[in-house]
Parts: C-alpha cells; structure tokens; sequence
C-alpha cells in the first residue's frame, strides 16, 4: 500500500512542484505567443506521456520486470467485449450518480479544464485525439498497470482495484475547483469509473482494454461538453 501511495505521489509531485512551474516560467519568458493547442499538448505529453511513462519504467526497472507483467497485447474479441461494456457501465453510471448529486441539490467540484474549453471550445477535438493517445494510456499505464499492479500482489485482485480506484480518484483533487465538500463529492464520483477501469484490466489482463475504455469514457464526456459549448448550455465538466 505504501509503495503504491508513494508512485502515485512521486508521479503527482513531479508534475505539480517541477514540470508545472518549469513549464509555466518557458511560457512566460517565451519570445513568442505559444497558441492555446499547443501548450495544451505540450502538457499532456510531459504528463501523462514523460512524467507518468518514466515513473512506470523505473518501477519496472527497479524490480526487473517487462510488459509481460502487465499485460499488453493486441485485444482479441473478448477484449473487445470488455472494451464495450466497459465503456457503457462507467459513463452510464457516472451520468446517474451525477443526475443523483445535482437532485440532492449539491455542488460538485468542477475539473479546471472547464475553463479553458470554455474559452476555446475547438480545442476538444484535440482533446479527444489526446485522451486516446496519450491520457488514457498514461494514466491506465500508471494507476492501473504499475499502482494496480503493486496492490495486487500484496492485497489480491479485488482490495486492489479498490485501493487503486481511491488513489486515482484522490489524484484529481488539485485539479479541481469549488467547496471541499464539492471536490470531494467529485472524488466519490470518480472512482466509480475507475473500478469499471480496474475490473477490466483484472478481467482480462490485458491494459490495452482499460486503456481504451477510459479513453472512449473521456472522448464521451468531451463530445458533450463540445456540443453543449457549440449549440446550447455547456454541461457539468467535473469528471473529465
């Protein structure tokens, strides 16, 4: 438990105190104006690709391990299946908790991306071309493949996908806005998908799969926040 606590903060903290400040200050002294698609993909691919890829190879460094202990491979029809099921269950799911809090009356914390889509709504098709190249697979390769992974060794499958889903609902924390209360609804939300994601990658041993379902997840939510920007009132961005 404390190894997996300890990738995931270590990944966190690169990102927070050394990539995010080093990259805002090349921004800022920049002799040049970077447009909004490229800052965006700029930071994506040192987060979830650089910082979040090298924290996953050096465990498997360290313990001399390959991708035959995580499981990558090319998804047969099973997978496939999954891939589906996964998808329906954790936005189906999601839509219905979300219905629930806002019936309750109560006010999620918002994702900070709501901002900048919000201001530049043609940035979402990149987003969604970013989720499935690199954020999904980052993010699964990280919280599913490495911290999942840990956990099960230690706890068995079931306390893993548990334990894993908590901390990678936890981790959005800093990047949402609002009462505590509100970010820490969203965290209950979000760790709903996220055991769809780890009950995936048990079922089928396979990260590709929840690779593709969180990505097909994302893509989903940023569809309708696209057409909600474009046509109509924007929808709650709170679990992107």
């Amino acid at each position: 438990m404390v190894i997996a606590v300890a990738i995931a903060a270590l990944a966190i903290g690169i990102t927070s105190y050394v990539l995010a400040p080093v990259v805002g200050l090349g921004l800022m002294v920049a002799p040049f104006t970077i447009p909004a698609w490229a800052s965006l993909t700029l930071s994506v691919l040192l987060q979830q690709g650089l910082v979040f890829g090298s924290v996953a190879a050096g465990y498997l460094w360290i313990r001399d391990l390959d991708l035959g202990w995580l499981g990558v491979s090319r998804p047969g029809l099973m997978d496939v299946l999954w891939i589906g099921i996964g998808w329906i269950v954790a936005f189906g799911s999601v839509v219905v908790l979300l219905i629930t809090v806002l019936l309750l009356g109560l006010e999620p914390g918002q994702n900070q991306i709501q901002g900048l889509v919000a201001e530049n709504p043609d940035l979402i098709p990149l987003l969604i071309l970013l989720t499935f190249v690199l954020i999904g697979p980052g993010e699964e390769l990280l919280f599913r493949g490495i911290v999942q992974g840990s956990l099960r060794e230690r706890f068995g499958p079931v306390a893993a996908i548990i334990l894993a889903s908590v901390i990678f609902a936890s981790v959005h924390l800093g990047s949402l806005t609002g009462s505590i209360s509100g970010r820490l609804i969203t965290i209950g939300v979000l760790i709903v998908p996220s055991l769809v994601f780890g009950i995936a990658y048990e079922r089928t041993n396979n990260l590709v799969v929840p690779a593709l379902v969180h990505g097909l997840y994302n893509a989903t939510l940023f569809a309708i926040q696209y057409v909600g920007l474009k046509y109509g009132q924007a929808a709650p961005s709170v679990l992107f």
